[in-house]
Protein backbone atom coordinates (compact mmCIF):
# COMPACT_ATOMS: atom_id res chain seq x y z
CA UNK A 1 0.00 0.00 0.00
CA UNK A 2 1.23 3.47 -0.96
CA UNK A 3 0.47 6.74 0.29
CA UNK A 4 0.96 9.79 -1.50
CA UNK A 5 0.62 13.09 0.58
CA UNK A 6 0.24 16.63 -1.55
CA UNK A 7 0.57 20.15 0.06
CA UNK A 8 -1.68 22.64 -1.80
CA UNK A 9 -2.38 26.18 -1.63
CA UNK A 10 -5.83 26.92 -0.36
CA UNK A 11 -6.78 30.73 -0.89
CA UNK A 12 -9.98 32.68 0.71
CA UNK A 13 -11.62 36.12 1.27
CA UNK A 14 -14.20 37.88 2.65
CA UNK A 15 -15.92 39.61 -0.02
CA UNK A 16 -14.52 43.32 0.60
CA UNK A 17 -12.52 41.71 3.42
CA UNK A 18 -9.85 39.23 4.71
CA UNK A 19 -10.25 36.63 7.01
CA UNK A 20 -6.85 37.13 8.17
CA UNK A 21 -8.17 37.10 12.24
CA UNK A 22 -11.09 36.60 13.74
CA UNK A 23 -14.49 38.08 12.20
CA UNK A 24 -16.51 40.10 14.50
CA UNK A 25 -19.96 39.87 13.93
CA UNK A 26 -22.58 42.00 15.66
CA UNK A 27 -26.41 42.72 14.68
CA UNK A 28 -24.58 45.70 12.06
CA UNK A 29 -21.37 45.03 11.41
CA UNK A 30 -20.23 41.93 8.78
CA UNK A 31 -23.98 40.60 8.75
CA UNK A 32 -24.58 38.73 6.73
CA UNK A 33 -21.16 37.25 6.60
CA UNK A 34 -20.23 37.29 2.54
CA UNK A 35 -17.33 34.60 2.14
CA UNK A 36 -15.78 32.69 -0.96
CA UNK A 37 -13.21 29.86 -0.80
CA UNK A 38 -11.17 28.64 -3.58
CA UNK A 39 -8.96 25.22 -2.81
CA UNK A 40 -6.17 24.49 -5.35
CA UNK A 41 -6.14 20.52 -5.29
CA UNK A 42 -3.55 20.35 -8.30
CA UNK A 43 -5.83 18.13 -10.26
CA UNK A 44 -8.50 20.90 -9.85
CA UNK A 45 -10.27 23.96 -8.55
CA UNK A 46 -12.47 23.19 -5.35
CA UNK A 47 -14.75 26.91 -5.45
CA UNK A 48 -17.80 28.12 -4.13
CA UNK A 49 -19.53 30.89 -2.28
CA UNK A 50 -21.71 31.88 0.88
CA UNK A 51 -23.11 34.03 3.51
CA UNK A 52 -24.12 33.48 6.91
CA UNK A 53 -27.34 35.62 8.67
CA UNK A 54 -27.40 35.60 12.07
CA UNK A 55 -29.72 36.92 14.36
CA UNK A 56 -30.30 36.24 18.28
CA UNK A 57 -27.68 38.10 20.00
CA UNK A 58 -27.83 38.66 23.56
CA UNK A 59 -30.15 35.33 24.51
CA UNK A 60 -29.27 31.95 25.16
CA UNK A 61 -30.38 30.91 21.35
CA UNK A 62 -28.44 32.13 18.02
CA UNK A 63 -29.49 31.80 14.93
CA UNK A 64 -27.09 31.17 11.84
CA UNK A 65 -29.05 31.42 8.39
CA UNK A 66 -26.55 29.60 5.95
CA UNK A 67 -26.61 29.45 1.97
CA UNK A 68 -23.55 28.03 0.26
CA UNK A 69 -23.21 27.70 -3.34
CA UNK A 70 -20.82 24.90 -4.69
CA UNK A 71 -19.12 26.39 -8.31
CA UNK A 72 -16.65 23.77 -8.80
CA UNK A 73 -16.40 22.46 -12.10
CA UNK A 74 -17.78 18.41 -11.60
CA UNK A 75 -21.10 17.85 -10.91
CA UNK A 76 -23.17 14.50 -9.92
CA UNK A 77 -21.94 12.14 -7.21
CA UNK A 78 -19.26 11.30 -8.54
CA UNK A 79 -17.64 14.98 -8.85
CA UNK A 80 -16.69 17.41 -6.34
CA UNK A 81 -19.04 17.15 -3.47
CA UNK A 82 -19.01 19.91 -0.49
CA UNK A 83 -20.02 17.15 1.94
CA UNK A 84 -19.08 19.14 5.30
CA UNK A 85 -18.74 22.83 6.06
CA UNK A 86 -18.01 23.91 9.82
CA UNK A 87 -16.93 26.98 11.78
CA UNK A 88 -14.99 27.94 14.96
CA UNK A 89 -17.08 30.30 17.01
CA UNK A 90 -15.99 32.20 20.24
CA UNK A 91 -18.08 32.20 22.64
CA UNK A 92 -18.35 28.41 22.55
CA UNK A 93 -21.66 26.92 21.39
CA UNK A 94 -23.25 24.76 24.30
CA UNK A 95 -25.35 22.76 21.63
CA UNK A 96 -26.83 22.94 18.06
CA UNK A 97 -30.18 21.83 16.25
CA UNK A 98 -30.78 21.94 12.41
CA UNK A 99 -33.46 23.14 10.25
CA UNK A 100 -33.51 22.36 6.58
CA UNK A 101 -36.04 21.32 3.66
CA UNK A 102 -35.57 18.02 2.22
CA UNK A 103 -33.58 19.12 -0.71
CA UNK A 104 -30.82 17.31 -0.65
CA UNK A 105 -27.21 19.21 0.93
CA UNK A 106 -26.10 19.60 3.96
CA UNK A 107 -28.97 16.82 6.30
CA UNK A 108 -27.77 17.93 9.94
CA UNK A 109 -25.07 19.32 12.31
CA UNK A 110 -23.44 18.45 15.25
CA UNK A 111 -21.47 20.16 18.01
CA UNK A 112 -18.07 18.75 17.95
CA UNK A 113 -17.10 16.19 20.89
CA UNK A 114 -15.19 14.07 19.09
CA UNK A 115 -14.83 11.60 17.47
CA UNK A 116 -17.14 11.68 14.07
CA UNK A 117 -18.78 14.91 14.90
CA UNK A 118 -15.91 17.39 13.32
CA UNK A 119 -13.86 18.11 10.12
CA UNK A 120 -10.96 15.07 10.55
CA UNK A 121 -8.04 17.78 10.50
CA UNK A 122 -9.87 20.43 11.44
CA UNK A 123 -11.13 18.85 14.40
CA UNK A 124 -9.08 21.46 16.61
CA UNK A 125 -10.77 24.59 14.70
CA UNK A 126 -14.02 23.52 13.82
CA UNK A 127 -16.56 24.03 16.76
CA UNK A 128 -19.66 23.31 14.65
CA UNK A 129 -20.27 21.34 11.72
CA UNK A 130 -23.12 20.47 9.38
CA UNK A 131 -22.78 18.01 6.73
CA UNK A 132 -24.29 16.27 3.69
CA UNK A 133 -23.46 12.47 4.44
CA UNK A 134 -23.15 10.57 7.29
CA UNK A 135 -21.42 12.33 9.77
CA UNK A 136 -18.71 15.26 9.53
CA UNK A 137 -16.43 12.70 8.46
CA UNK A 138 -17.98 12.06 5.21
CA UNK A 139 -19.17 8.90 3.59
CA UNK A 140 -22.58 8.12 1.45
CA UNK A 141 -23.29 10.28 -1.31
CA UNK A 142 -24.70 13.39 -0.52
CA UNK A 143 -23.48 16.81 -0.31
CA UNK A 144 -23.81 19.91 -2.36
CA UNK A 145 -22.79 19.02 -5.93
CA UNK A 146 -20.16 20.70 -8.19
CA UNK A 147 -21.33 22.73 -11.23
CA UNK A 148 -23.53 25.25 -9.35
CA UNK A 149 -25.05 23.17 -6.59
CA UNK A 150 -26.51 25.32 -3.45
CA UNK A 151 -28.07 24.32 0.08
CA UNK A 152 -29.68 27.30 2.36
CA UNK A 153 -30.17 25.86 6.16
CA UNK A 154 -30.34 26.88 9.62
CA UNK A 155 -28.34 26.32 12.37
CA UNK A 156 -29.65 27.81 16.24
CA UNK A 157 -26.74 27.57 18.76
CA UNK A 158 -27.41 27.53 22.27
CA UNK A 159 -24.85 29.33 24.70
CA UNK A 160 -24.33 32.08 26.37
CA UNK A 161 -24.07 35.19 23.50
CA UNK A 162 -24.02 38.82 24.28
CA UNK A 163 -23.84 41.55 21.53
CA UNK A 164 -21.23 40.19 19.22
CA UNK A 165 -19.66 37.02 18.25
CA UNK A 166 -15.90 36.24 16.36
CA UNK A 167 -16.23 33.34 13.52
CA UNK A 168 -13.08 32.04 12.32
CA UNK A 169 -12.13 29.61 10.62
CA UNK A 170 -14.51 28.65 8.05
CA UNK A 171 -13.77 25.00 7.20
CA UNK A 172 -15.10 22.80 4.41
CA UNK A 173 -14.83 19.16 3.34
CA UNK A 174 -15.13 17.81 -0.27
CA UNK A 175 -14.79 14.32 -1.50
CA UNK A 176 -14.31 13.85 -5.30
CA UNK A 177 -13.48 11.44 -7.96
CA UNK A 178 -10.00 11.81 -7.42
CA UNK A 179 -9.35 12.44 -2.88
CA UNK A 180 -11.06 13.81 -0.46
CA UNK A 181 -9.89 17.44 0.74
CA UNK A 182 -10.77 19.37 4.03
CA UNK A 183 -9.43 23.32 4.24
CA UNK A 184 -10.43 26.70 5.52
CA UNK A 185 -10.39 30.00 4.91
CA UNK A 186 -8.25 31.47 6.87
CA UNK A 187 -4.89 29.76 5.71
CA UNK A 188 -2.95 31.17 3.45
CA UNK A 189 -1.84 26.94 2.28
CA UNK A 190 -3.24 24.08 3.79
CA UNK A 191 -2.03 20.55 3.44
CA UNK A 192 -4.40 18.04 1.86
CA UNK A 193 -3.76 13.86 1.95
CA UNK A 194 -4.48 11.83 -0.94
CA UNK A 195 -4.19 8.41 -0.79
CA UNK A 196 -3.80 5.78 -3.91
CA UNK A 197 -3.59 1.75 -3.12
CA UNK A 198 -1.95 -0.30 -4.53
CA UNK A 199 -2.78 -3.90 -4.59
CA UNK A 200 -0.81 -7.03 -6.07
CA UNK A 201 -1.94 -10.66 -6.18
CA UNK A 202 -0.17 -13.71 -7.40
CA UNK A 203 -0.49 -17.46 -7.89
CA UNK A 204 1.37 -19.77 -8.55
CA UNK A 205 0.60 -23.46 -10.36
CA UNK A 206 2.09 -26.21 -11.06
CA UNK A 207 1.42 -28.86 -13.42
CA UNK A 208 2.15 -32.66 -13.57
CA UNK A 209 4.66 -32.60 -16.06
CA UNK A 210 6.90 -30.50 -13.64
CA UNK A 211 5.95 -27.08 -15.19
CA UNK A 212 5.29 -23.60 -12.87
CA UNK A 213 3.88 -20.24 -13.92
CA UNK A 214 3.79 -17.48 -11.86
CA UNK A 215 2.20 -14.04 -12.59
CA UNK A 216 1.28 -10.71 -10.62
CA UNK A 217 -0.07 -7.69 -11.73
CA UNK A 218 -0.62 -4.08 -10.06
CA UNK A 219 -3.59 -1.97 -10.40
CA UNK A 220 -4.81 1.54 -9.07
CA UNK A 221 -1.77 3.31 -10.22
CA UNK A 222 -1.03 1.37 -13.12
CA UNK A 223 -0.91 -2.25 -14.11
CA UNK A 224 2.25 -3.84 -14.84
CA UNK A 225 1.82 -7.94 -15.46
CA UNK A 226 4.39 -10.34 -15.49
CA UNK A 227 4.95 -13.86 -16.07
CA UNK A 228 7.80 -16.61 -16.18
CA UNK A 229 7.53 -19.85 -17.21
CA UNK A 230 9.70 -23.46 -17.12
CA UNK A 231 8.47 -25.87 -19.46
CA UNK A 232 10.39 -29.48 -20.73
CA UNK A 233 12.62 -28.88 -23.00
CA UNK A 234 14.36 -31.94 -25.30
CA UNK A 235 17.47 -32.31 -26.86
CA UNK A 236 18.32 -34.95 -29.46
CA UNK A 237 21.33 -36.05 -30.57
CA UNK A 238 21.47 -38.67 -33.54
CA UNK A 239 25.40 -39.19 -33.78
CA UNK A 240 25.75 -43.07 -32.93
CA UNK A 241 22.06 -43.59 -33.36
CA UNK A 242 21.41 -42.90 -29.97
CA UNK A 243 19.09 -40.12 -29.17
CA UNK A 244 18.91 -38.44 -24.92
CA UNK A 245 15.80 -36.34 -24.31
CA UNK A 246 16.30 -34.13 -21.28
CA UNK A 247 13.60 -33.12 -18.92
CA UNK A 248 13.02 -29.63 -16.64
CA UNK A 249 15.02 -31.07 -14.30
CA UNK A 250 17.94 -31.74 -16.35
CA UNK A 251 18.43 -35.51 -15.89
CA UNK A 252 19.00 -37.43 -19.21
CA UNK A 253 16.34 -40.38 -19.89
CA UNK A 254 17.51 -43.38 -22.11
CA UNK A 255 15.30 -43.33 -25.62
CA UNK A 256 13.52 -46.42 -26.25
CA UNK A 257 15.64 -47.41 -28.79
CA UNK A 258 19.03 -47.19 -26.53
CA UNK A 259 17.03 -49.79 -24.26
CA UNK A 260 16.57 -52.13 -27.21
CA UNK A 261 20.02 -51.76 -28.19
CA UNK A 262 20.93 -52.67 -24.96
CA UNK A 263 18.53 -56.08 -24.43
CA UNK A 264 20.25 -57.37 -27.73
CA UNK A 265 23.81 -56.58 -26.24
CA UNK A 266 22.78 -58.29 -22.85
CA UNK A 267 20.99 -61.12 -24.86
CA UNK A 268 24.42 -61.47 -26.89
CA UNK A 269 26.03 -61.80 -23.97
CA UNK A 270 23.44 -64.58 -22.64
CA UNK A 271 23.98 -66.92 -25.33
CA UNK A 272 28.16 -66.64 -25.70
CA UNK A 273 28.26 -67.84 -21.97
CA UNK A 274 25.68 -70.56 -22.39
CA UNK A 275 27.72 -71.96 -25.42
CA UNK A 276 31.12 -71.99 -23.51
CA UNK A 277 29.16 -73.78 -20.41
CA UNK A 278 28.19 -76.51 -23.21
CA UNK A 279 31.63 -76.48 -24.71
CA UNK A 280 33.45 -77.03 -20.98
Amino acid sequence: MKNITRSFAVSAAILAGGLAQATVIDSSTNNPLNFTWSFNTGSSTLTGFGSMTLSGFNSSSLTIATSLTNTSSIGGQGGERLTSFGIGIEPDATGVSFSDAADGGMVDATLNTGGNTSIPSLHDVIEVCAYGGNNCSGGSNGGIFGAGGSDSFTMTLAGTWGSSVDIDPIGFKYQTGYGSFEFTTNSSSSTSTSTTTSTSSSSTSTSSSGSTTSSGSTTSSGSTTSSSSTSSSSTSSNGGGSTTSTSSSGVPEPSTSSMALLGLVLLGLGLRSSRSVKQS
